[in-house]
């Protein structure tokens, strides 16, 4: 199954769950766009 994300989700998760502290997360989430279950822009992705 894949899933397309809206932007406020990406904002909302870098200001409420910054990399340092939730790096899980964030490893996942590049796990699931690189595995195409995610689609975003990858300009965006990119800046993470």
């Amino acid at each position: 199954m894949a899933y397309i994300f809206d932007t406020n989700i990406f904002i909302r998760s870098k200001n409420e769950m910054p990399m340092d502290i939730w790096p899980t997360f964030w490893e996942r989430f590049r796990e699931m766009v690189n595995s195409s279950k995610i689609f975003t822009n990858p300009c965006y992705i990119r800046r993470f």
